[in-house]
């Protein structure tokens, strides 16, 4: 097809494209959905011989989770594949908490951690050995819906 040929088809199609847009679509409702929940599914690896500082710390952190007013991390004891433990972290913001450096639920997390421990040092003492437990993960993230909402 020539380009002569083809500048009027062009113009037909926008024009079409223009004569078929309606004022509906500018009055879709935004709202959200109550019944999905948001997740960070992360899997680890620990070092050798950590597990049991693992659970002693993963307690702490639950005190601070539920001193922060949010709903705590699920652990996983996984029976099968590369990953021996499974963590489901609500993201209670939903999947817009990943647009911020901090999350609003990360900075209660955080105050919360900082008041537990008695300073933000402690805490990035605890974190740091924490991290060090952890030999490899990766992580995926997913939502899922509340039956009946």
């Amino acid at each position: 097809m020539t380009k002569q040929r083809l500048v009027p088809i062009l113009g037909i199609i926008a024009g079409l494209c223009l004569a078929t847009a309606s004022p509906a679509t500018a009055q879709t409702k935004v709202e959200a959905d109550p019944a999905r929940h948001s997740v960070r599914v992360v899997y680890l690896k620990l070092e050798d011989g950590k597990f049991d500082r693992f659970s002693e710390i993963m307690k702490t952190y639950d005190e601070i989770t539920a001193s922060a007013g949010q709903k705590p991390v699920q652990l996983y004891h996984m029976m099968s594949g590369e990953w021996p433990i499974m963590a489901i972290i609500p993201l209670e913001g939903g999947m817009a908490e990943l647009d911020f450096k901090t999350s609003s639920g990360e900075a209660k997390w955080m105050d919360a951690a900082i008041r537990k421990m008695g300073s933000k040092e402690a805490f990035e003492t605890l974190d740091k050995e924490f991290n060090g437990l952890i030999e490899d993960s990766t992580s995926d993230l997913g939502h899922w819906h509340e039956a009946g909402k």
